[in-house]
């Protein structure tokens, strides 16, 4: 049995199968090194502010991948320009890696017009804005119809007319037709006095009314209320339109109380009851004179 162990043939088929293990193993070592990349960093590429078209046309021998996951609207920008990517520039990934990036969008999206006809000029400004499109040109055509304020009669673009709900590319420039008030027209005064300088100005715009103050103030708006008002509302309750309201000022520190006001009204209520019972005792003392006694 040893001498069959000894033999030469015997000792040249475990040698030749151990030397094949290794250079199996060699070559599988090699092959999932090389397709790992194992150890190997490369610096990630500044990619923003360049075309995506660009960026892919480019040279790439370390195989990045480019993936878009988001596309945002910029209308002073042309449309595919890298805004932002992950991973982040000067970062370091392995050869391969996929890059994710966001672009400016290429088509301009639509989105629905959102002001009907009758709504405000205040209201109208603000949904034009909000909905990403311009405000241009803006017609007034006076009428009696408007006691106070302003409305709109139409809404258009390139000369067209716009309804709500009509899907229109972002910063289409909308121009619009208003009808406001004749000048001639009478308006309710509204009453002021009392209120705090925030609620007086309020109320006056939601009237289309116009207010200014007499005079400076001395601190924060807020710290006001309004002592008068010039047209007085309590003598003349209608007033034309584009007059201006001037309002007079106190603080805060110098309001009336309820206690206040109370005690105004117990000295008027007084006042009146002296004064009738002085008037009613001088026509009694002359109705006994005009009627002497008889002797």
């Amino acid at each position: 049995m040893f001498d069959k162990l000894k033999s030469k043939p015997w000792w040249f088929q475990i040698g030749g199968s151990l030397i094949l293990f290794l250079v199996v193993l060699f070559v599988v070592l090699q092959w999932a090194k090389s397709y790992t990349r194992h150890g190997e960093k490369i610096a990630v590429p500044n990619l923003i502010g360049k075309s995506i078209l660009l960026v892919e046309e480019e040279d790439n021998p370390n195989d990045f991948e480019y993936v878009i996951t988001d596309s945002v609207y910029m209308p002073e920008k042309s449309g595919g320009i890298i805004m932002d990517q992950d991973p982040k520039p000067s970062s370091f990934v392995k050869n391969g890696r996929k890059i994710y990036v966001s672009v400016t969008a290429f088509d301009v999206p639509k989105t629905p017009y959102p002001v009907k006809e009758g709504y405000s000029m205040r209201m109208t400004k603000a949904l034009i804005e909000n909905a990403g499109f311009r405000l241009g040109e803006i017609e007034e055509r006076p009428t009696d119809m408007v006691k106070n304020g302003n409305y709109v009669l139409e809404s258009k673009a390139n000369g067209k007319i716009v309804k709500f709900g009509q899907p229109l590319p972002k910063g289409t420039l909308i121009n619009l037709i208003m009808a406001v008030a004749s000048l001639d027209s009478l308006i309710e005064n509204p009453v002021l006095t009392g209120l705090s300088l925030k609620e007086a100005i309020q109320l006056a715009n939601s009237k289309g009314i116009e207010t200014f103050i007499r005079g400076e103030l001395d601190g924060d708006s807020s710290d006001f209320w309004v002592q008068r008002q010039k047209p007085d509302a309590h003598f003349i309750d209608q007033i034309r339109i584009g007059t201006r309201i001037e309002l007079t000022l106190k603080p805060n520190s110098e309001k009336p109380t309820i206690q206040d006001e109370i005690h105004d009204l117990v000295a008027c209520f007084l006042f009146f009851v002296l004064f009738f019972l002085f008037f009613f005792s001088r026509e009694s003392g002359r109705g006994i004179s005009e009627y002497p006694c008889k002797e």
